[in-house]
């Protein structure tokens, strides 16, 4: 083999790795790229999510005080179904 054959057969190796490394780098494009996007919905529907359940959360001024609490708003006024009061008031609560 002559010193040209050899730099032919190294050149032709070496385009060819080019091209395998660009297929591989374009299909991790593609996969990254799906992941973000995928990412980008389960946060969007994260917080969503918590929104609700901050809606949900026990007012707090309830003798049967837990955080599952079936607490929601009706016409902008929440209420428990079973709500009892506490007894306390709103200072003695905070304090």
């Amino acid at each position: 083999m002559t010193e040209n054959n050899i730099d032919t057969y190294m050149l032709e190796d070496a385009r060819r790795e080019v091209a395998e490394l660009k297929a591989e780098l374009k299909l991790n494009a593609s996969m990254l790229a799906r992941q973000t996007d995928l990412a980008r919905v389960a946060e969007t529907e994260s917080m969503k999510l918590r929104r609700e359940v901050e809606g949900l959360k026990c007012c707090g001024n309830c003798k049967l005080y837990y955080p599952e609490c079936d607490y929601r708003g009706v016409l902008g006024y929440y209420y428990c179904d079973k709500w009892q009061s506490d007894g306390l008031t709103r200072k003695e609560r905070e304090g």
